[in-house]
């Protein structure tokens, strides 16, 4: 009787589970965890012993079970003649060495595999937390709050209203401003260079100052009138274009602005509107006739003309930054309407430059992200705060007491002394993007291949289908839905130019998930390493290395010798890649297949041939992309294509003494990958087993230690900044 009751409270207990929302879930774990917390603190040091032991057990069944999983699916892979489906059909007139191909075959557990990855990716969705105003899909709510404000016990919370972390509600006034509307109201001018990419997106290259437009303060008269904007604009010119759209300006919406922002901005109160230089502005037109000359210049010139072009004068007292109450509210007041939550404002718990930047960029309506140059001055605020933190640690730790003279410094590099500059470059590390970064990041890489060795090593990429992933698009702020195809297109491109963050978030989610359901059990991964980049239009790729657990040693001298050791791993690679073509005749998709829904996708044989067909074929080279002329003057695809056909799998000498991999191949541009890994993917990839330490270290060179442009080197700039300093300082500083 007593054991039926226990069974019925504990089905009513799963009922009732199944029925909780999000909400009622998350109350009770926190509650049980709560439970726990206090049921462990309360433990004898008997039963301390007996739970840590239990959780070791439960630890050692759990790896078991995973070893065997891992079993089965290397089994499956190696003897599936039984699931081959309709391409292995297809594909019998070819002759190979090895079958199956199973690189082109998905088996029962790859596809629960998938289907387990497209469930979670398919269930993200924003979430907004009422105590800090931040709205971003990586949240998660415990009791109404999110795990950072949920977590902090101290009031008030440190990114909420209370702690004058909230910029507040953009009135009708301040919407929709145009840059050049946004410049002429602004007390602080931000010096930076902004620039569109080929794809629409947004970059910028440079360092950030902030000017005031009085020297002595900022200015207290607005609008400032347009003759006086430090604007430095190049453009296409066209036969057929006009007024350049940026220099847009409207009377009314700038008069608006400023009433509003006098009335309710506390660094606006003091200002006088002046109604002569508002008059003067048009009531909606360009004011591109009121700019001087020659801060608009067409590209053609720059193209045409050797001699350099001035940039706008400016005022020489920057503003610090870091140290100046109101200087990002003042430079910014579309985005900060009554003044609050700038960096420097006061509040009652203080707040890092990282964590402040960080929480805007994901504040609830979106419009920090959005902003073409907010987003790049917080970039840059950032890292000159972190360059300023290293300086200070040389300093400290480097000079100690002693304390050398501009002069001193000036006369030990006249002396041919660089030791100084080289001890301050080493510190640069811990800057991301600079080249001492990715130089300290090709050292760890090239000392963690030394350890483990090439054995089973592969090399991937995984590229964006940023304007085509439908979920992705369910992530934006602006998630209209149109039937037109070519409207749905230009949406999806405007998603993607307007927020950056969502599209870079969502697909570093997208790589880690797919990386720790998929890929670390089908490749049987043990160690990895991966970096992200932007490519030239915007869109962000991830290149890779993975080691692959029990894989043969591919031994160069012993696989010419002996055709067993060489068939087994030419089998090996056979089961990781192919470059075989499941509908060599199949038309193109008008449409991309990227677009399908993950929950509407079946994995079938049609699918994969429109992903081949569509991603994974080299279909045009260029100049622009990847035409070179070698040494004899052939212009010559840097990927090596067109390549020859092949009826079989071989790994041959590549001339110079290392192994070469040719694969089975009837398609003479398709790409080399995984079956699993472009249909689970769904964008562009690549995937090459590496067969030498010689072709690790190789990739090390290429991808690892790959920073920005070439600039001047750190001890030009030293030369220069001290040329420039005043001998009489008594000290150098940070």
């Amino acid at each position: 009787m007593d054991n039926q009751n226990v069974y019925r409270d504990t089905q009513r207990k799963r009922e009732k589970r199944k029925n909780e929302n999000f909400y009622e879930r998350e109350t009770r774990l926190a509650r049980d965890r709560e439970k726990k917390r206090e049921k462990r603190a309360a433990e004898t040091t008997e039963e301390q012993e007996r739970h840590l032991a239990s959780d070791r057990n439960r630890k050692r069944h759990k790896e078991m079970h995973e070893t065997n999983e891992l079993n089965i699916i290397n089994e499956q892979l190696n003897q599936n003649t039984d699931q081959q489906d309709e391409l292995s059909k297809t594909e019998s007139s070819v002759t190979t060495r090895v079958e199956p191909l199973s690189a082109t075959v998905l088996c029962n557990i790859d596809r629960d595999m998938l289907r387990n990855f497209r469930n979670k990716m398919d269930k993200l969705k924003h979430t907004l937390c009422p105590t800090c105003n931040k709205r971003f899909p990586s949240i998660v709510l415990v009791m109404r709050e999110c795990r950072r404000c949920y977590s902090e016990k101290t009031l008030p919370k440190r990114f909420s209203a209370d702690n004058n972390m909230d910029p507040g509600e953009v009135p009708e006034e301040l919407q929709n401003l145009t840059d050049i509307e946004e410049m002429l109201i602004a007390q602080v001018f931000p010096v930076m260079s902004v620039y569109k990419l080929r794809g629409g997106q947004y970059g910028y290259r440079g360092n950030v100052i902030n000017f005031p437009q009085n020297v002595q303060e900022f200015i207290t008269r607005l609008p400032r009138h347009p003759s006086s904007l430090d604007v430095l604009v190049i453009f296409r010119q066209s036969a057929n274009s006009g007024s350049f759209r940026d220099f847009i300006v409207r009377r009314d919406k700038v008069a608006s602005a400023l009433y509003w922002l006098k009335a309710n901005n506390i660094y606006y109160a003091k200002i006088t509107i002046d109604n002569e230089i508002l008059e003067s502005l048009p009531t909606d037109g360009t004011i591109e006739d009121q700019i001087p000359d020659n801060e608009i210049i067409a590209e053609d010139r720059i193209q045409n003309e050797h001699r350099p072009i001035a940039w706008p004068h400016i005022n020489d007292n920057p503003i610090n930054e870091f140290r100046t109450p109101g200087y990002i509210a003042c430079a910014f007041p579309m985005l900060y309407p009554t003044g609050c939550a700038d960096l420097r404002s006061e509040r009652i718990r203080d707040i890092s430059p990282a964590a402040y930047f960080k929480h805007l960029l994901q504040y609830k309506d979106g419009r920090f992200a959005r902003h073409n140059r907010w987003r790049y001055f917080a970039l840059n605020s950032l890292m000159q705060w972190r360059a300023l933190q290293e300086g200070k640690i040389y300093i400290k730790q480097q000079l100690g007491d002693e304390q050398l003279t501009v002069q001193e410094i000036q006369e030990m590099i006249a002396q041919g002394d660089k030791h100084i500059a080289d001890r301050i470059m080493r510190y640069g590390e811990g800057l991301r993007e600079s080249r001492q970064f990715w130089m300290a990041r090709r050292r760890e890489l090239s000392d963690m291949i030394k350890q483990i060795g090439s054995r089973g090593l592969v090399f991937f990429t995984f590229s964006a289908a940023d304007l085509h992933w439908p979920e992705l698009h369910d992530l934006m702020p602006s998630n209209e839905n149109s039937t037109e195809e070519t409207e749905m297109t230009r949406h999806y491109h405007q998603n993607v130019i307007n927020n950056p963050h969502i599209v870079a978030w969502f697909f570093n989610k997208c790589f880690e998930t797919f990386l720790n359901d998929v890929l670390k059990h089908r490749w049987n991964l043990e160690d990895y390493w991966y970096r992200f980049e932007w490519q030239h239009r915007g869109s962000v790729h991830v290149h890779g290395i993975g080691k692959i657990r029990n894989a043969p040693e591919i031994e160069w001298m012993r696989m010419k010798e002996d055709e067993n050791v060489m068939g087994e791993v030419v089998m090996y690679l056979d089961s990781l890649v192919t470059t075989i073509n499941p509908g060599l005749n199949a038309p193109i998709p008008n449409c991309y297949p990227c677009k399908k829904r993950l929950r509407e996708l079946r994995d079938d044989l049609q699918d994969y041939t429109e992903l081949v067909n569509k991603l994974q074929r080299h279909m045009r080279c260029s100049p622009s992309y990847c035409l070179r002329v070698n040494k004899a003057g052939q212009q010559l695809c840097r990927f090596g294509y067109p390549k020859e056909n092949s009826d079989h799998t071989i790994v041959h000498d590549d001339g110079n003494g290392q192994p070469e991999l040719i694969t089975v191949r009837n398609d003479q541009y398709i790409n080399m990958h995984s079956r699993l890994q472009l249909q689970g993917w769904r964008a562009n990839i690549d995937l090459k087993p590496i067969l030498s330490l010689h072709a690790a270290l190789q990739y090390i060179s290429k991808y690892a230690s790959k920073a920005e442009p070439q600039s001047a080197t750190f001890s030009e700039i030293l030369n220069q900044i001290l040329r420039n300093s005043n001998p009489d300082d008594q000290v150098i500083s940070s």
